[in-house]
């Protein structure tokens, strides 16, 4: 049975933080004060329980979650406990109408690309077809969207842009243009059928 602890806290991100250090890229990481900020939005929180943790943005606007970290601790890594923590995940925010994931983009030369985007398909999420970038502070970033429903409700095109703009406006109020890359996220054009 999996502890699971929800917190805004940072005293509870302190241990947390210092895995981060360790497992995700400098150019992929927050600033610790950047955290602090996060947190005392209000809508930033920390999912944690023995095995790893994830930290998410609740948006209250579309009732949504978005996805900005999940990590298993090194010592459980290979042991499916990301399928675990992912589990209980959906079910603690079952009342949410589900979470949106930014993965990177498909690559069969880095296999983990391939491995992270089979890991959340197998809960059921789902490309969302955009032209996707993660704001970094130099270069828009080209990135996948994807979503991953907690019940039978979709969000439509609307809502999902308007999810991005909100979570952007939570998440990087650091970046400067950030309405640049606001504009630069639509969908991708659709093929239209063959005429008969």
């Amino acid at each position: 049975m999996i502890n699971i602890k929800i917190s805004d806290n940072i005293d509870d991100f302190e241990f947390v933080y210092q895995d981060m250090t360790k497992q995700f890229p400098p150019c992929e990481l927050k600033s610790y004060n950047r955290f602090l900020e996060l947190f005392q939005s209000g809508v930033y929180k920390l999912f944690l329980c023995e095995y790893g943790y994830m930290l998410a943005v609740q948006e209250k606007t579309t009732n949504t979650l978005w996805l900005d970290y999940f990590a298993v601790f090194k010592q459980f890594h290979s042991q499916g406990k990301g399928s675990e923590i992912m589990r209980k995940f959906i079910e603690y925010f079952s009342d949410f109408t589900g979470c949106y994931l930014e993965l990177e983009q498909p690559d069969g030369a880095v296999p983990d690309t391939l491995r992270r985007i089979k890991f959340y398909e197998k809960f059921g999420a789902y490309n969302l077809n955009l032209n996707y970038f993660y704001p970094s502070k130099n270069t828009p970033y080209p990135m996948e969207l994807y979503f991953l429903p907690f019940c039978d409700k979709k969000p439509d095109n609307k809502t999902v842009l308007l999810s991005v703009k909100n979570v952007f406006k939570i998440l990087h109020t650091d970046v400067p243009n950030l309405d640049d890359f606001l504009h630069r996220i639509s969908y991708r054009a659709q093929s239209l059928p063959e005429e008969q």
